[in-house]
């Protein structure tokens, strides 16, 4: 008598389990010492690929602590200084003593030579030419 032929089993749709040859003629320790290489080598190139992106974060954040912050303090002074001239001279207005105006007067000299400041320090750390063109 004939032997039937077994009929394909499917794990999942689509798919034959099939036999694979190379791990079943393995031994237990060389498929188990094989799947932990292999668990080993992927955890090690994790390590390397998020080396690389802690080194690249690094550089990020050097960049805008030493670059960036600073130009925003400086532009941060310049709007406190603009907006101590805007009240000196609404001050003026309503002021009507000599001494008063004077002082005020003073405020928003010491305020423009505090921008201009500000300015010349910013010409120097501005280093592409786009954000030149719009200082």
């Amino acid at each position: 008598m004939a032997r039937p032929v077994p009929k394909p089993r499917f794990l999942f749709p689509f798919t034959r389990i099939t036999t694979m040859s190379f791990l079943n003629q393995l031994s237990i320790t060389k498929r188990l010492s094989l799947g932990f290489g292999l668990l080993v080598f992927m955890l090690i190139t994790m390590g390397v690929l998020s080396l690389g992106q802690v080194n690249l974060i690094a550089s990020r954040s050097d960049e805008v602590t030493g670059e960036l912050m600073p130009k925003q303090k400086r532009l941060t002074q310049v709007a406190n200084e603009v907006n101590l001239i805007a009240r000196a001279m609404r001050n003026m207005m309503i002021m009507e003593s000599a001494d008063e105006l004077q002082a005020q007067r003073a405020e928003i000299d010491n305020s423009r030579r505090l921008i201009q400041e500000q300015f010349t320090e910013l010409d120097k750390v501005l280093l592409h030419p786009e954000a030149r063109q719009s200082f």
